[in-house]
């Protein structure tokens, strides 16, 4: 098989290391995950250029330029006619603004994003799509220090040579035998265009239960590295359906931060924040987590009036008040609106919220006053 990928100046002449996000098929994940490594990476004070390969959907760009990053007037199509014109990728890559952004999202100024744009042209452009994303890859090797690219599901020349001009290749696996399947066949091709050794690994996503032996199962069928297991988020897949960037201390996040030294051995693992263990995945998932919240705090309600309620019987207070009687009365009253609330998911997201939303604020509060 001949090789026909485009060249890339050496390691040692640029500044990145490129990481190609791969799955066997479309719908794994893998833009998700490509954004929430960005993001720790971000955290871990590395500037990371997300560029999108995916020519069929561009849903890195639909996602990102929905809220996080604004509506981008140039993408990567803009290479394909005319590209002599394009201004540099680094005049044009999207990137918030460090003073638009709040305390605790200041990590966004470290991530830039290269959009597709306009995916019309690339069925009418004399220039070949994977010309222009070389472009735009050899570009970002020499603006940031790692580039992560978020190729297309599926195998397709454009994403095979995206892995040809990476450093390293990221597998996303999903739980299901299609996608184990094709992955499968996604190492074979590799393979054959002899970058298999290119793969650090893969990640198992949308796990819904111990992933152990699902695990050492696709490990075997690919013989390669298994890195970790996100579980399924409802957190995280609501903040992708509103366009934004999950919080860095949500469970999703918090899993994949924790693949990131598996991937880049000169970055610490992070210290914040709990990583669940492989027995721990089928509770989690499917729980809202403003319903923990809630729940949390109707807990520490009922501890608190509990306390009261002790202190008012064995100190008189409550009897020189009111009559036993009434007090009975009111304590029933209260626990059984507690009761009530406790076993009700919608009231506890909606204390959840408030709680969490509390939180926010404080933090941006303290960190604002840090940082004047």
């Amino acid at each position: 098989m001949t090789d026909s990928s485009p060249t890339l100046m050496p390691q040692a002449e640029r500044r990145g290391k490129i990481l190609a996000v791969v799955s066997g098929k479309g719908g794994s994940g893998k833009t998700m995950l490509a954004v929430s490594l960005a993001q720790g990476l971000a955290i871990a004070d590395r500037t990371v250029m997300l560029v999108d390969a995916d020519f069929a959907t561009g849903g890195l760009s639909y996602y990102l330029t929905f809220r996080e990053f604004g509506n981008s007037r140039v993408g990567i199509s803009d290479l394909l006619d005319h590209y002599e014109s394009v201004p540099p990728l680094e005049t044009w890559a999207a990137q918030k603004s460090f003073d638009d952004l709040e305390y605790d999202s200041l990590w966004m100024s470290n991530i830039r994003l290269a959009p597709i744009g306009d995916q019309r042209r690339f069925s009418t452009a004399d220039r070949s799509p994977l010309e222009a994303i070389a472009d735009i890859i050899r570009q970002a090797a020499d603006l940031a220090d790692i580039v992560i690219v978020d190729c297309r599901g599926g195998i397709d020349i454009e994403s095979l040579g995206v892995c040809q001009l990476s450093d390293e290749i990221l597998i996303v696996v999903e739980t299901d035998t299609t996608s184990i399947r094709t992955s499968q066949h996604l190492i074979e091709v590799l393979a054959e265009y002899r970058i298999k050794s290119k793969v650090v690994g893969f990640v198992l996503n949308k796990v819904m239960d111990d992933p152990t032996p699902l695990a050492k199962t696709v490990g075997a069928l690919l013989s390669i590295g298994y890195l970790g297991a996100v579980p399924f988020d409802i957190e995280a897949t609501r903040s992708y359906i509103q366009g934004r960037i999950p919080s860095p201390s949500s469970l999703f996040s918090r899993q994949i931060f924790s693949i990131i030294p598996k991937i880049y051995k000169k970055i610490d693992r992070f210290k914040s924040g709990r990583v669940i263990s492989p027995e721990e995945f089928g509770s989690v998932t499917l729980k809202s987590p403003e319903a923990g919240a809630g729940g949390v705090f109707i807990f520490g309600i009922s501890l608190y009036l509990s306390a009261i309620y002790i202190w008012v019987t064995y100190s008189g207070v409550g009897y020189r008040i009111l009559s036993w009687q009434y007090l009975d009365v009111a304590v029933m009253i209260i626990s059984n609106i507690l009761l009530v609330l406790a076993l009700s998911d919608a009231t506890k997201q909606i204390l959840g919220r408030f709680v969490r939303g509390q939180n926010q604020a404080i933090v941006r509060f303290f960190g604002l006053k840090r940082q004047r």
